[in-house]
């Protein structure tokens, strides 16, 4: 079932520069997406704009039937959102911090259920330590415990283990695949730890100046060719012709990145248009290695 659906969405610095290009997006219940870039790639702006925090320009954003314009406060009651550094109040408890976004939600949380969700992200000791004091990995899971006072169907993540030492980091990642697999809830995640993507996350795309450079949603069952030659444009024009997907940045221009196409294939249309001598490399499945192939000249 589709939870997230976004079409053509635009969203400008000034009237003539986009930072957000044409995005076009499904996602489904219990999917885990990443979003990948690099720095200044639109990856916040898009989390942002997903979550209404940012007023969008052109297109739709529909939460299964809903939008912001008609249905928003029941759409922000199905966010989990965290972008950018936790907030809090500074002088107050995490505890007396949780009561009062608790006080904020839609449905007030228990006592029982913040004491339960301080407790699985271990912070259930300094939950009477005022959050000035709290090292940056204890404000990222405490976060992540007001995040899920709601009990939201989508979460929506920039960073997430940002500051986590490593046990945080493992421990994070079966929480969300806990979330995704049981309690089939859906995450989108911006983050620059690619080893941790490929662990955690079923489908992802990458951004480069806003705009989505893949045509559709990688997998990781996918297979990826990299090809490298001069007549770039009709080749591209071939491949939408003959419905294969591909991931292509215009910033490097004479590299395209072809999905679950045979060598077979790939070298039968390069012959159509005398490019017989391209050089191809199979790059499997190591998204490091992809990613920075994609973003050699950012």
């Amino acid at each position: 079932m589709t939870v997230l659906k976004i079409d053509n969405l635009w969203k400008y610095a000034t009237q003539k520069k986009p930072i957000i290009k044409n995005i076009n997006l499904e996602v489904s219940q219990g999917e885990i997406l990443a979003v990948i870039g690099p720095n200044g790639a639109g990856k916040t702006t898009l989390l942002k704009s997903i979550s209404s925090l940012h007023k969008i320009d052109e297109g739709t954003i529909d939460f299964n039937g809903l939008n912001f314009k008609n249905d928003r406060e029941e759409i922000l009651n199905k966010l989990g959102v965290i972008i950018e550094n936790p907030c809090f109040y500074n002088h107050l408890t995490a505890q007396k911090n949780l009561l009062v976004f608790s006080r904020m939600k839609k449905e007030k949380a228990s006592e029982e259920l913040i004491n339960k969700l301080l407790l699985h992200f271990k912070l259930n000791k300094y939950k009477k330590r005022k959050f000035s004091k709290y090292s940056l990995g204890m404000k990222q899971r405490l976060a992540l415990v007001e995040i899920m006072l709601n009990d939201p169907q989508i979460l929506i993540l920039d960073e997430p283990t940002n500051g986590l030492d490593p046990k945080g980091v493992v421990e994070f990642r079966i929480y969300l695949n806990h979330l995704a697999t049981e309690k089939r809830k859906s995450i989108i995640i911006a983050s620059h730890d690619l080893s941790e993507i490929e662990k955690i996350c079923d489908s992802y795309i990458f951004l480069s100046e806003g705009e989505n450079i893949t045509t559709r949603k990688i997998k990781k069952s996918d297979t990826i060719t990299m090809i490298e030659l001069e007549n770039i444009n009709t080749f591209l024009e071939i491949l939408v012709e003959a419905d294969i997907d591909y991931i292509y940045n215009p910033k490097v221009k004479s590299t395209v990145f072809v999905l679950n196409a045979t060598e077979k294939k790939i070298k039968n249309i390069l012959s159509q248009i005398n490019e017989e001598n391209s050089n191809l490399m199979f790059m499997g499945n190591d998204l490091e290695a992809l990613y920075l192939k994609i973003n050699q000249y950012e």
